[in-house]
């Protein structure tokens, strides 16, 4: 009885919404319920996530272009939360926000600024296709690849596993 109440409390912790805390500007955490916030914590993976808002929400990268990294500079450039640091997440940093139990797979409570695109890219080319790298949908969770040169949104990452 003891090992199935461990593990019932194992998995409505993990689905509990305990992973993720809204922040304000000054990097306080702050109530789920607030109607504006700037960043999210990951607290599972001490990561800090780029909220999107209605001056960015529409923006679209592609990967690369020509001589230039347009996905990767937005991250590189960006300054949210009196940090400078930010960059493209990795194709598995994106899956680590994805909840497979629930659609859209992406935490809507955290990320519901985002319902205009559902491909998110990453900063991992495909192995041997040197021409294309990863990206996530954010409905259904799932992680596909295409040409550099298409355009998808980003979500600006900093601090690492």
């Amino acid at each position: 009885m003891k090992k199935l109440i461990i593990f019932v409390m194992i998995v409505s912790s993990i689905y509990a919404n305990e992973w993720f805390g809204k922040m304000d500007s000054f990097n306080n955490i702050i109530p789920d319920g607030a109607a504006v916030w700037s960043a999210v914590d990951d607290k599972k993976s001490n990561l800090m996530w780029e909220v999107k808002t209605s001056a960015n929400v529409q923006k679209i990268f592609k990967w690369k272009d020509g001589d230039s990294y347009p996905a990767i500079e937005y991250c590189e450039n960006l300054e949210l939360n009196n940090y400078n640091d930010w960059r493209l997440p990795n194709v598995n940093e994106l899956k680590s926000l994805i909840n497979y139990t629930k659609l859209p797979a992406v935490d809507d409570t955290y990320f519901k600024t985002d319902s205009l695109h559902v491909f998110y890219w990453s900063s991992s080319t495909v192995h041997l296709l040197q021409n294309d790298a990863w990206f996530l949908n954010v409905e259904n969770g799932l992680t596909f690849y295409n040409g550099k040169n298409f355009e998808y949104a980003v979500r600006c990452v900093r601090g690492g596993f």
